[in-house]
């Protein structure tokens, strides 16, 4: 595991008692400085794979979209280029989004934040799906090693997540 994997999976594993909100927050401001990304999300997938359930996006996102219909879950059949890297199980980088011509690259809703650069991997538990994480805009292009990074540091902290997520629940 590269060493800015592993001191940030350490820094959440300290704060991984906050609240679920925060501790997910985190997860995803972690996400966009291991990559040099601007904008991350966080999506929890079902038992089946079939849907996901948006769990967040970074403060980017947030004070760029406005996107006046966000719907909290999706089913991937339904799903634009986002939803390859559940499709195909794997980890996709896209350096050119538009200029793409990706299986399922429908464009950008209305008020979407634009992108230029985007990269997303599913996270896989004893061989399911069970989430999926995405980062873009990131200023020189996305490397293997930047897609090794995102889905060593999820996989380690999808149990503690998953553990603060029931917390929250329960």
């Amino acid at each position: 595991m590269d060493d800015k994997v592993l001191d940030a999976v350490n820094r959440l594993a300290q704060i991984s008692r906050l609240s679920m909100e925060e501790f997910r927050d985190a997860i995803i401001e972690t996400l966009c400085e291991l990559t040099h990304s601007t904008i991350a999300y966080f999506y929890a997938a079902d038992y089946s794979e079939r849907y996901l359930t948006l769990l967040g996006y970074s403060k980017q996102v947030m004070a760029s979209c406005s996107m006046s219909i966000k719907r909290p879950i999706y089913a991937v059949v339904d799903t634009g280029l986002w939803g390859n890297a559940v499709r195909e199980r794997r980890g996709i980088i896209t350096n050119d989004y538009v200029g793409s011509t990706a299986p399922n690259k429908r464009g950008l809703p209305e008020g979407h934040v634009a992108l230029t650069r985007h990269m997303n991997a599913p996270i896989f538990q004893n061989g399911s799906i069970v989430a999926l994480v995405g980062v873009g805009n990131k200023p020189t292009p996305y490397t293997e090693q930047d897609l090794q990074n995102i889905t060593d540091l999820m996989t380690v902290m999808w149990d503690e997540f998953e553990q603060a997520l029931w917390e929250a629940v329960w």
